[in-house]
């Protein structure tokens, strides 16, 4: 059986915070991701759903879900175009904090020649908005947009991220540019 979080937040923290493990195939531009998910409820009411924003599924055949888990439970999710739904096995109450883990088997080959912020070229590859993010909970409602093929839609609030990023297959001087703090722990590997 699962512990439940104390229900206690850090206040001095976002509400989303973001831990994230990702195999970059540079050759294939296809990745595996496992992310894990603290969100902390400060809605004043419980929530009985999680919504996310999952932008690489604008494209066909570039995100696939293997699974998501709260603690050991399974969780049942569902996606229409951009906006999956997470279904809570019980209602995560006001002023605590629940953690959730995602393993994607692989996202697929990327968008060739870029869609602004998503994609590859010749000689680089994009990867902004390439992981779901927990949607902003604003006056008793999920904030999500459809995309557009126009501006700007997504709707994001602060977040903390740590993120171990291993690339495989790249080229000689492959170089990272990322938001935050970079380290380099080993060639292959980035540290955000």
């Amino acid at each position: 059986t699962e512990t439940p979080l104390p229900c206690q937040i850090d206040t001095t923290r976002p509400r989303s915070r973001y831990r994230v493990q990702a195999a970059l195939d540079y050759a294939t531009k296809s990745m595996l991701i496992s992310q894990t998910m603290r969100y902390a409820n400060t809605t004043g009411q419980p929530l009985v759903e999680i919504i996310l924003s999952v932008e690489p599924n604008q494209w066909a055949g570039l995100f696939t879900l293997k699974n998501a888990t709260w603690g050991s439970t399974p969780l049942v999710t569902d996606m229409v175009s951009t906006r999956m739904r997470i279904a809570l096995p019980r209602p995560l109450e006001a002023g605590c904090e629940a953690e959730f883990t995602l393993n994607v088997p692989r996202v697929g080959a990327g968008v060739s020649n870029y869609r602004g912020y998503f994609g590859y070229g010749e000689r680089q590859i994009n990867l902004a908005y390439w992981l779901p993010v927990i949607s902003p909970h604003i006056n008793g409602e999920w904030i999500h947009h459809e995309p557009k093929s126009i501006g700007e839609q997504t709707v994001l609030e602060p977040a903390d991220w740590d993120v171990l990023l291993t690339v495989s297959n790249a080229p000689t001087g492959l170089q990272l540019a990322a938001p935050g703090t970079v380290e380099q722990p080993a060639a292959d590997q980035w540290h955000i």
